[in-house]
C-alpha cells in the first residue's frame, strides 16, 4: 500500500512537471511573439494559398510568422511578427512566393537600404511572385493543347490516306529536282553565255549612257530655251488675239473710220460715189488731155 502511494505521488509530480513545462514554453512563445515582436500590416492582391504561422524570411533568414490572414475587397491583408532586432528600412520589399521542392509558401522580406526605419503603423504594399507550381498549373491547358495537336499529327501521319499521297508527291518534287538539276548541267554552257551577254549589253548601255551625258544635258538645255520661247509667242499671240478682237468689236460698234464705213450706210453711198466720179474724171483726163492741160509756145 505505501508502494502504490508513492508511485502515485511520482506520477502525480511527473504529471506536474510535463504541464508546467508545455505552459512555460507557450507562455514563453507568446510572450515572445506578442509582447517584445515588430508587427507589420501588408497588402497583396493574392497570396497564393499561404497560411497563419508560415514562415517570414529577411534576407533568406527566417525572422518571423504569418500572424493573420484578412481578406478584403480585392485585397489579402497580412499580419507579420518578426523578431523584435530585425532591421527595416522605409524603401524595404515584401513577396509572397514558394520555396522548396514541396513547394511551401513564405513571405520574403527585402529589408532596404533608406534612411529611415521602416514604419510600423503603416500598410505597406506586396507582390505574389507565382511558383513553378502555379505556373504549371497555369500552362497546363497549354500543355493539353499540345498533347492533342501531337496526337492529331501522330493520327494523320500513321493514316495511308494521308501517308500514300505525300510520299508521291514528295516523290514527284524529288523526280522534278533531279530533272532541273540535269536540264541546268546540259545547257549550263548556254546559261552562262545568255548571262555574259546581258551583263555585255548593261555594261554598252551603262557606256552610251555616260558618254551621251553631255548630249542629253544640252538637249534638255536647248528643249527649256525653246519652251521659254514657246511661252512667249504664245502671250505674244494671245495679245494679237485681244487687239484683234478690240478691234472687231470697235468695227461692229461703229467706232473708227472702218466702223463707220460698215455701219453708216450714206456714208458708204457717198465714198462710192465720189469713187466713182474720180474713175471718170481720170478717163476723160486720158482721152481729152488739152482739156485739162493748155500748152502756149512764145
Amino acid at each position: 500500500m505505501a508502494e502504490s502511494n508513492i508511485e502515485l505521488r511520482v506520477g502525480a509530480t511527473v504529471l506536474v512537471a510535463i504541464l508546467v513545462l508545455v505552459f512555460g514554453i507557450v507562455f514563453l512563445s507568446e510572450s515572445f511573439l506578442t509582447s517584445d515582436t515588430l508587427r507589420l500590416q501588408v497588402l497583396f492582391d493574392q497570396v497564393g494559398g499561404i497560411e497563419v504561422g508560415d514562415a517570414v524570411r529577411v534576407s533568406g533568414v527566417k525572422q518571423g510568422k504569418v500572424a493573420a490572414i484578412d481578406l478584403g475587397d480585392r485585397k489579402v491583408k497580412i499580419m507579420l511578427e518578426l523578431l523584435p532586432d530585425v532591421m527595416l528600412y522605409e524603401d524595404a520589399s515584401f513577396r509572397v512566393e514558394s520555396f522548396g521542392l514541396m513547394g511551401e509558401m513564405q513571405v520574403a522580406i527585402e529589408p532596404g537600404s533608406g534612411r529611415s526605419a521602416i514604419d510600423p503603423d503603416k500598410v505597406h504594399q506586396g507582390a505574389y511572385i507565382a511558383g513553378v507550381g502555379a505556373v504549371m498549373s497555369e500552362a497546363e491547358p497549354v500543355f493539353e493543347s499540345l498533347k492533342k495537336i501531337i496526337e492529331e499529327i501522330e493520327r494523320i501521319v500513321e493514316d495511308q490516306k494521308v501517308v500514300g499521297p505525300l510520299e508521291e508527291s514528295l516523290a514527284d518534287l524529288e523526280e522534278i529536282s533531279t530533272d532541273l538539276k540535269e536540264i541546268i548541267a546540259s545547257h549550263r554552257a548556254d546559261i552562262e553565255g545568255s548571262l555574259s551577254s546581258a551583263r555585255s549589253a548593261a555594261e554598252g548601255i551603262d557606256r552610251i549612257i555616260t558618254k551621251s551625258e553631255g548630249y542629253i544635258d544640252t538637249s534638255l538645255t536647248a528643249l527649256s530655251e525653246t519652251s521659254v520661247k514657246a511661252r512667249a509667242l504664245v502671250d505674244r499671240l494671245d495679245r494679237s488675239v485681244s487687239t484683234l478682237e478690240n478691234l472687231i468689236a470697235g468695227v461692229e460698234s461703229g467706232q473708227g473710220t472702218i466702223g463707220k464705213l460698215v455701219k453708216d450706210d450714206e456714208l458708204y453711198n457717198e465714198l462710192l460715189l465720189a469713187t466713182r466720179n474720180m474713175n471718170k474724171l481720170l478717163v476723160d483726163v486720158r482721152e481729152n488731155p488739152k482739156r485739162y492741160v493748155k500748152l502756149e509756145i512764145f
